[in-house]
């Protein structure tokens, strides 16, 4: 059962027994209504209060209130008369005796005018004497109406290709709100981040019904009528007023024209939005908070060797990583006294991880970068690299890994010494071999150190396709026997007294 299907049964009243004890904490406020589920039923439309739909609704109006932002509406007498205001059960039930008929907003994803204008476009409206945001929770929901500008279906959709739900906005409710790694719209995040260590199924985030976004709402609350709008939608919605003027037809003429002139004026390419519009901070600034709290997380400002591995669990033998677990132990044997980190860039753990005492430092970086576009994985794994200062970047089997190396093995040759583990690939129908690590190797061995192979005809094939010299040849470093720890020892021992190319 989903968190909201708990909360909202926790809260409900069961039609087959008594009233759910929940709903009883908000009685003892003066003025409160005794039921709350009466109250909704006599809010909505004749038409729309037969037992199941007052069910259906009532289970959405529990996943979308918003406790904080719907008592930020409020005098300071009504908080104080009716403390905790901040509990969901007395939110829902004061907003159901009281603020629904007053237009006040329960919702930070219900954006009223937005919601009107969306039913405009399908020639609907909302009824005279109907509260739109029941309306929404009653009819739009059904039509799978996104009430806010602060999603977009299609971004949300393509940016993460997991969510199986088939209205992803119902995702977004139940997690995206809550976890600072799903990125609701090409504008990006609306919020910074601070919280991403909160357990999404823990006691504390979600039931309190407090999204990360509110602290965004809410900032200069005085200047903004929060029943209609916030700082932060009124700035997602100056950013979308700026991309449609770039996407009018004035501006198409022109970009057609300047086509007409240079053709590559329309070549494809990946374009991801720098929001200037308030009150969105530029995509640095977020990288900047997010680099700061992973390196709170590691503990220390000084590694001697950072190991960018695609996840820190332990694998099986039979498993590729294995390989890049045996080369984190070789350089653990060759420097015992060395800090080592071990990064997990591409998954996040899955069971085991670790090898007991003496484990290595680990970091996993993997849940941090989901939904951020690819540069800013490589930009967020580059700041935490260099502020670690280490004195050696080893890549092993990493996919983000070989990006940083491609993208910026020339600038961090400069600082730090650069080393790669190199799997065996696999070969495609015409006998080629074929892996990502094959064009990344191509574009930044000349700025590695040394390279670790477990096969000699790699090996061999490597320096035959790229001419290697004799130089760069003693580089490539083969280990002789794959499964045996000495061979791995001895290989890795070679490497890490070579001399650097930039030294």
């Amino acid at each position: 059962m989903t968190s909201m299907k708990r909360w909202a049964r926790r809260l409900s009243t069961r039609r087959d027994g008594p009233p759910d004890p929940a709903p009883q904490r908000a009685r003892p406020h003066p003025g409160l209504p005794a039921d709350p589920r009466a109250a909704l039923r006599a809010l909505l439309p004749a038409d729309g209060r037969e037992d199941d739909r007052v069910d259906a609704v009532w289970e959405r109006l529990l996943l979308c209130a918003h406790p904080a932002l719907y008592a930020a509406q409020l005098t300071a007498e009504e908080r104080a008369a009716y403390d905790p205001m901040l509990d969901p059960d007395v939110a829902v039930a004061h907003y159901l005796g009281h603020g629904a008929r007053a237009g006040r907003r329960i919702s930070a994803v219900f954006h009223p005018q937005w919601y009107a204008d969306r039913l405009a476009e399908r020639g609907q409206s909302v009824p005279d004497g109907v509260v739109p945001f029941l309306h929404w929770l009653a009819v739009g929901w059904e039509q799978r109406i996104v009430p806010t500008p602060l999603f977009d279906e299609a971004f949300y959709r393509e940016r993460h290709p997991l969510v199986a739900h088939p209205w992803p906005f119902v995702h977004y409710l139940n997690r995206g709100l809550y976890e600072a790694k799903w990125c609701p719209s090409p504008i990006g995040r609306h919020h910074p981040g601070a919280d991403d260590a909160v357990d999404v199924d823990g006691p504390d985030r979600i039931a309190r019904r407090a999204p990360l976004l509110l602290r965004e709402m809410l900032h200069r609350a005085e200047a903004y009528d929060l029943a209609r709008t916030s700082w932060l939608e009124e700035g997602c919605l100056a950013a979308l007023a700026s991309y449609a003027r770039l996407d009018s037809a004035p501006m198409r003429a022109l970009v057609a024209k300047a086509a007409a002139i240079e053709p590559l004026v329309h070549t494809p390419r990946p374009v991801h939005r720098k929001v200037s519009c308030p009150p969105h901070r530029h995509p640095r600034l977020y990288l900047t908070d997010l680099v700061e709290a992973t390196r709170h997380e590691v503990g220390v400002t000084h590694v001697d060797t950072v190991v960018l591995v695609p996840d820190t669990s332990e694998p099986h033998p039979s498993e590729p990583g294995t390989s890049g677990r045996r080369l984190v132990a070789a350089i653990r044997a060759a420097e015992p006294e060395g800090e080592l980190l071990v990064i997990g860039t591409d998954a996040e753990p899955g069971p085991g991880g670790g090898d007991g005492h003496g484990a290595p430092r680990t970091l996993e970086l993997a849940a941090r970068t989901q939904g951020l576009p690819r540069d800013q994985q490589v930009d967020l794994l580059l700041d935490v690299v260099r502020g670690l200062t280490p004195r050696r970047v080893v890549v092993a089997d990493s996919r983000l890994g070989w990006d940083l190396v491609t993208t910026y093995g020339r600038q961090l040759s400069r600082q730090t010494s650069l080393g790669a583990f190199l799997p065996t690939w696999d070969h495609d129908e015409a006998g080629r071999r074929v892996g990502f690590a094959i064009t990344e190797f191509r574009d930044c061995f000349a700025q590695l150190d040394w390279v670790v192979v477990v096969d000699d005809a790699l090996r061999k094939e490597l320096v035959d396709r790229y001419l290697l010299p004799a130089v760069s040849q003693r580089r490539l470093l083969l280990v002789e026997e794959p499964g045996e720890t000495d061979s791995w020892d001895a290989a890795v021992a070679a490497a890490l007294p070579l001399p650097r190319r930039r030294a």
